[in-house]
């Protein structure tokens, strides 16, 4: 018997943008990097279907929050959208969008997702400096005595801290990574 393969239909660009803009005003890292990955769902290659059950994670609810406005209206910047589609279509590691990584940070610290916001920012390089500043905004807010937004400033700065071992890159440039990495996690 021959197998049918169904195509499947190509993801419409509201869809897209629904998934990118519930990542962005969530603070989502972890979905948002998903969306450029090889076997995401949202790209025409994947035979994943974004609209089953077991994606309905990554599309927002009828019931979003208004920062979900704020960040559709940069997901579908033209700059941004354009931007976004070439590298959905492009084979190999994609270059994320920095401005809507940056407003992916500025989302998870509100939240209080500091892992989040941390690799956000290292992957635009400027967590170290970003940390650097909150821990300033601490020591000014320290000495014009307004305690709660010292500890505030020094929380957020503490929590971007970035543990390279707990957040490696998913796919490590060793030979062999998928057995090694088993190897190394049974011995730590």
């Amino acid at each position: 018997m021959a197998k049918s393969t169904a195509q499947k239909a190509p993801v419409s660009d509201e869809i897209l943008a629904d998934c990118l803009t519930k990542a962005v005003a969530e603070g989502d890292i972890v979905n948002f990097r998903y969306v450029f990955t090889s076997n995401s769902p949202l790209r025409g290659a994947s035979p994943e279907d974004i609209a089953s059950d077991k994606y309905a994670y990554m599309r927002p609810g009828e019931d979003a929050p208004a920062r979900h406005a704020e960040a559709r209206a940069l997901v579908r910047a033209p700059e941004t959208w354009s931007h976004i589609k070439r590298q959905l279509e492009k084979k190999g590691p994609p270059q994320l969008s920095s401005p809507l990584l940056l407003e992916l940070a500025d989302n998870a610290i509100r939240l209080e997702k500091y892992n989040a916001a941390a690799q956000a920012l290292e992957l635009l390089r400027i967590r170290r400096r970003m940390q650097e500043l909150y821990f300033d905004e601490g020591d000014a807010a320290l000495d014009a005595g307004n305690i709660r937004e010292a500890v505030r400033a020094y929380v957020i700065a503490t929590g971007l801290e970035y543990d390279y071992a707990a957040f490696p890159e998913p796919m490590p440039a060793a030979p062999n990574y998928q057995s090694r990495a088993l190897i190394l996690h049974a011995v730590y």
